[in-house]
């Protein structure tokens, strides 16, 4: 299937059914063609078990970015970013600001959790950040949240 740049998508299907293993598919994908993925999770709690699936099929090419990391742990992982020693990027909402090259692939999971939403200064909202970012050649995003106006993606990899 082929994905046009800069357009949203929603991949949506009931929870054990699969959607992780899909876009764990799409980040093979994207860095099979020299870019790189962030994962936003809702909670930092989270963190953990995403790093793990993703180690899985990522190994020690996977950053993480959350507010829990020590000054030099955050420094350090924003340094393997910087330098292209990680394809995979996972954290909550900050961590669409880290400094990835060649970012080809934003997936926001759960995208309705108000968690994404920033209220203190700078107030900011990760999807319309995502969308900015978009712009940039070979962006396809999911999100996990039926909205309007998206195209959509069912676990089987068929539009709706």
């Amino acid at each position: 299937m082929k994905f046009a740049a800069g357009i949203p998508y929603l991949l949506h299907g009931i929870t054990g059914g699969g959607k992780t293993l899909v876009f764990i598919n799409m980040i093979k994908y994207v860095i099979s063609k020299g870019y790189k993925a962030i994962v936003l999770i809702p909670e930092i709690s989270l963190t953990y078990q995403t790093v793990l699936r993703m180690a899985e099929h990522f190994g020690d090419r996977v950053a993480i970015i959350n507010s829990k990391l020590s000054k030099n742990e955050k420094f350090y992982q924003f340094e393997r970013i910087k330098n292209d020693d990680a394809d995979v990027i996972i954290g909550p909402r900050s961590a669409i600001f880290a400094p990835v090259k060649n970012l080809g692939l934003i997936v926001i999971d759960e995208e309705h959790d108000s968690a994404y939403k920033n209220e203190n200064v700078p107030t900011f909202n990760v999807r319309d950040v995502a969308q900015k970012l978009s712009k940039s050649p070979m962006h396809p995003w999911f999100w996990h949240r039926r909205l309007q106006h998206r195209r959509h993606i069912t676990g089987q990899w068929k539009k709706r």
